[in-house]
C-alpha cells in the first residue's frame, strides 16, 4: 500500500476493505497513535474500523456483486450475500469490475475512490481502494 502511494504522489490513500467496509490496516498516515482529541482521531487513526459513515463506500466493497449486495444491511455475512444471489467466486467477468465516485469524508474533506473486486484463493473478500482529492488549483 505504502509503494503505490510513493508511486501516485496525488493519491492519499490505497487499501483494502472486506465486504462490509471493514478495514484491517490503513496506510501509515493514517495510523497516528490515539490523542484522546477525537477530531485529530478521526483524521489520524482511521485503521481497524467499518467505513459505514458513507454508503458509496458500501457500494465500492460491493462492485460488481449487483443490486442484490447493495440492498444488504452494512454488516451482512457471506451466506447472506450467497443468499441473495450474489457469486462470491472469482472470474474474469468479476476482475474486470470496477467504480468510481466522489463524496465527501467525515472529515470535510471531498474525496475521488476507485474501487475494485479484491479475492483471496479464489474468493471475493472486498476490494483495494485508492483515493485521491481533486486538484484545487492552486
Amino acid at each position: 500500500m505504502e509503494t503505490i502511494l510513493r508511486q501516485e504522489p496525488r493519491l492519499v490513500f490505497a487499501l483494502p476493505i472486506d465486504l462490509n467496509t471493514y478495514a484491517p490496516m490503513h496506510n501509515r498516515a493514517f495510523c497516528q497513535d490515539w490523542t484522546g482529541v477525537p477530531e485529530r482521531d478521526l483524521a489520524g487513526n482511521r485503521v481497524k474500523r467499518f467505513f459505514w459513515d458513507q454508503r458509496v463506500l458500501v457500494r465500492g466493497a460491493r462492485v460488481g456483486l449487483g443490486a442484490a449486495a447493495e440492498r444488504l444491511p452494512n454488516m451482512a455475512s457471506r451466506e447472506d450475500f450467497i443468499r441473495a444471489g450474489c457469486d462470491l467466486r472469482e472470474s474474469p467477468q468479476q476482475r474486470s469490475q470496477f467504480l468510481v465516485q466522489t463524496y465527501a469524508r467525515d472529515t470535510g474533506e471531498v474525496m475521488t475512490v476507485i474501487t475494485v473486486p479484491l479475492f483471496v484463493k479464489g474468493h471475493r473478500w472486498g476490494a483495494a481502494l485508492v483515493g485521491w482529492k481533486e486538484d484545487d488549483g492552486s
